[in-house]
Parts: C-alpha cells; structure tokens; sequence
C-alpha cells in the first residue's frame, strides 16, 4: 500500500533547517513545513522542486540507472514534446502514479514497461515547463527513463 504521509528534513539555500512533512488527503499532496520541534507547521502552497522530488523519491522506487547497459542516447531533446500546458501537481501525480506501477515487481509485459517509462519521461518534461530553475535535474531524470525505455525497445 502506498504511503499517504511522508516527511524529511532539508536545507534552504539560506541555510534555514525545515521539516517538512506531506499528506495525501483525496487525491492530493499536502505540504507543510516548520522550522523547529516545537514550531506549528506551516501549510505551503507552492513547494519547491526540491520537495516534490524528495515526494516522488520517498513514494516510489526509482530504477537504478546503472542497470541500463547500452550506450547513451543522443542528446537530442525533441522527445520531450510541448503539449498544452498543465499545473505541476498533474504531472507530478502522473509521475508517481506510473512510478508506482514500474515498480511493481509483478510487471511481466516488456511493452508495457517501455510505454511507462515513455510516459515518466514526458512528464518530467512537462515539468520543466513549470519549474525553469530545475530543468537540468528534471531533464537528467527524463533522459534516465528515456534510456531505461531504449534499453527494452
């Protein structure tokens, strides 16, 4: 069973120490961070990059890239196809949906595997949309998947 509460600690780039604690509460992430023990936590309504990745991290297991035994892919970026755009929260839930389903240790059906990690790459793409400032870790997940999808075709 998935989990509908997750939580960690970070840094800011001010050097602040944060707690920050998610829900999943009907179908969306809640966030809240505080900065001490005894501080109230705080809801926040635009997590960073950051945060959403430490989320999809603690929510699924992620393939290792060094289990891809091929040579790179091209640099070309045109995989990542421009579509109509979407809140983050929309890829970010597609992103841990399929996540949860490439993990699952029943997946039998090559095909259907490669598709998801298709799926998973397009949508860190569309995040990149979203959140300019993480586009080079975005794109370096996105080519990671899209190399997994290359290493069944």
């Amino acid at each position: 069973m998935a989990k509908a509460e997750i939580g960690w600690k970070r840094i800011t780039d001010e050097g602040v120490h944060l707690q920050v604690y998610v829900q999943h509460v009907g179908g969306e992430w809640l966030f809240y961070a505080r900065e001490g023990r005894y501080d109230q936590w705080q809801a926040v309504k635009e997590p960073v990059l950051e945060d959403w990745l430490e989320l999809l991290d603690a929510a699924v297991t992620t393939p290792d890239l060094q289990a891809v035994r091929h040579q790179p892919a091209p640099e070309d970026r045109s995989w990542l196809q421009a579509g109509a755009r979407v809140q983050p929260t929309a890829s970010v839930l597609g992103l841990v949906t399929e996540l949860q389903h490439v993990a699952d240790p029943c997946s039998s059906n090559l095909q259907l595997l490669r598709e998801r990690y298709l799926r998973i790459c397009h949508h860190y793409g569309r995040l990149v949309d979203h959140l300019p400032a993480g586009a080079v870790l975005l794109l370096d997940r996105a080519q990671h998947y899209r190399k997994l999808a290359l290493a069944i075709a």
